[in-house]
């Protein structure tokens, strides 16, 4: 599923637990190329690629890198 525009809302659809939900103060498809975010209704981590799917942050990474764990048990985050 990719991300769109609906009612001057950019929203997209979680892949694991079919929830819609929209990005607060985000107007363009260009913000979120790439972003990534907590599903607002499982809490599941998403990323949105540059080509706007939706997808698991984590297998996303397994699938290009083997090394990186499906589940991401294991790793952290880097706030910026």
């Amino acid at each position: 599923m990719k991300a769109a525009i609906k009612s001057d809302k950019v929203t997209a659809v979680c892949p694991v637990c079919n929830g819609e939900f929209s990005f607060l103060d985000v107007t363009t498809l260009n913000e979120v190329r790439g972003a990534t975010c907590d599903c607002s209704r499982c809490g599941v981590l998403l990323l949105i690629t540059q080509d706007l799917e939706v997808v698991e942050f984590h297998k996303y990474i397994h699938s290009r890198d083997p090394r990186w764990p499906k589940d991401g048990k294991g790793t952290g985050y880097i706030e910026v």
